[in-house]
């Protein structure tokens, strides 16, 4: 029976989310969340964008916010593409390091983005870039 309602409840939590359009956010891994960030970045989807950021960075940087600047560097960029160049992990957090290109935009290394592991899923948590200045 307990199974029957978890399931139950699981089935109306995604049926109501996509009724929404809301997205379950993170990723099967954190390569895999950073590389649907560029994929959302390319494409100006904010709200899956969005629900690929860890819970503190929501807590200190409001949706509108994130918007706001993200259009602003798409605006600026005419497709990013990422390099991945090393994964450490300790625990439920990962610190990766990476390649961002975006021409015109020279390349730059982005160093120890911190990714969290969260009910299975890893969400960005921090960077020098993703920071909501």
């Amino acid at each position: 029976m307990k199974r029957l309602l978890v399931l139950f409840l699981a089935v109306i939590s995604a049926v109501s989310a996509s009724a929404y359009g809301m997205v379950a956010g993170g990723g099967s891994t954190p390569a895999a969340a950073l590389k649907a960030e560029a994929t959302y970045l390319n494409a100006s989807k904010w709200r899956p964008y969005y629900a690929l950021m860890g819970p503190k960075f929501r807590a200190r940087c409001p949706y509108s916010t994130f918007v706001q600047r993200n259009a602003a560097m798409r605006a600026q960029i005419d497709r990013a593409s990422l390099k991945m160049i090393s994964t450490r992990f300790q625990g439920t957090r990962a610190y990766l390091s990476y390649e961002t290109i975006a021409p015109p935009v020279q390349p730059f290394v982005t160093k120890n983005d911190l990714f969290v592991k969260i009910s299975g899923r890893w969400f960005d948590e921090y960077d020098a870039v993703t920071t909501c200045g």
